[in-house]
């Protein structure tokens, strides 16, 4: 059973999404190449989120959702700017010592196309 990821804190702005192409290329000679696209999700996107300013529970409660995945389970979770939930997976994250202002975690998250 896949779960979803809820978090009454946004990540940051400055948070960014990564799109890579996977394709599949033939080069030919006088430098012709072919391409064409690596299955039916050719297009995978990854996000590194950053949630700042998050009081103690709230970090904690975050990184006990990841550990809990161990990397390899995945989840649905909804980013800004998206309008319908994403599958994704996540291997490394960071939680930072606590700072003036609240304590900070970052995370990679990595769609995937799981058949569920």
């Amino acid at each position: 059973m896949t779960v979803t990821l809820t978090t009454t804190v946004a990540p940051s702005t400055d948070s960014n999404k990564d799109t890579q192409a996977r394709i599949l290329k033939a080069q030919f000679g006088d430098g012709y190449s072919q391409r064409a696209a690596d299955g039916l999700n050719g297009l995978q996107r990854k996000y590194n989120f950053t949630w700042k300013g998050l009081t103690q529970t709230e970090s904690d409660d975050l990184v006990t959702f990841l550990t809990a995945r161990a990397g390899y389970t995945s989840f649905y979770y909804t980013p800004p700017n998206e309008s319908t939930p994403i599958l994704f997976t996540c291997d490394h994250w960071t939680q930072a010592t606590p700072a003036p202002g609240g304590l900070t975690v970052q995370a990679t998250f990595l769609e995937e196309f799981d058949l569920i």
